[in-house]
């Protein structure tokens, strides 16, 4: 059970559910892959780096749409909860 799923009401239910999209890495990759090619080391601790945190962020970020609202997380240290009623979308 999720952060998310215990912020709840009663009788609301989850209708979707999903992360972050993968192309968040895409960037992180191509720096991997241009350093392995040239051998230049500020590129490779630079990829790890931003590869590490782009993990990390979309390990923690969590959206679901609820019959009532749509509930959003966001964060590894800071966790940032953010709610929206169906109503105002």
């Amino acid at each position: 059970m999720s952060r998310l799923e215990a912020k709840l009401f009663a009788g609301e239910r989850i209708v979707f559910r999903c992360r972050a999209h993968r192309s968040m890495f895409l960037l992180p990759v191509f720096l991997l892959i241009v350093a392995f090619i040239n051998t230049f080391l500020p590129f490779l601790f630079a990829g790890l780096a931003l590869l590490i945190f782009d993990i990390l962020k979309y390990y923690y970020s969590e959206f679901i749409v609820t019959n009532e609202r749509v509930l959003t997380q966001k964060g590894f240290f800071d966790k940032r909860f953010t709610e929206m009623a169906l109503e105002n979308i």
